[in-house]
């Protein structure tokens, strides 16, 4: 569920980038995508660099048609009583999405961007946690489906 009203931006320090709408002239302040970053890491980058030139990220719920969860296949386990979803990613990509949080949270440290290190730490460790989890499954339901 998404927080506050369907038509209000809400201030937020990171945000997943599918379906963004930037000033052209803040992009150009503070540069484009990093081609040193998988599909993970570019939107938190983003983020990260907004901070730094003091530009403010947000948050719309208004966006009618585009639901970024539901448009990717998902599995899901039970875990102490609570169903939990999660993407099953392969090996590559899955090694990509850990270089790409270390590259940021490298990026967060440098810049003295505690706050954003400390929710890039908290997302990695749930992210890890969660190969671990799709690998585990993967090995002993004896699948060898691989997204």
């Amino acid at each position: 569920d998404k927080p506050g009203n369907a038509d209000q931006v809400i201030d937020t320090p990171l945000v997943i980038n599918s379906g963004s709408l930037l000033f052209l002239e803040n992009l150009k302040k503070i540069g484009w995508h990093s081609p040193e970053l998988h599909v993970e890491g570019v939107d938190y980058e983003i983020c990260l660099r907004s901070a730094l030139y003091g530009f403010k990220v947000g948050l719309l719920n208004a966006t009618p048609g585009l639901d970024h969860q539901s448009e990717q296949p998902t599995t899901s386990i039970k875990i102490f009583g609570r169903r939990i979803s999660y993407r099953s990613y392969s090996s590559g990509r899955s090694k990509e999405i850990i270089k790409s949080y270390a590259y940021l949270i490298r990026q967060s440290a440098r810049n003295t961007q505690l706050v954003y290190m400390c929710l890039l730490i908290r997302s990695s460790l749930i992210t890890l946690f969660f190969i671990v989890i799709s690998r585990v499954f993967h090995l002993f339901s004896g699948s060898q489906n691989e997204s």
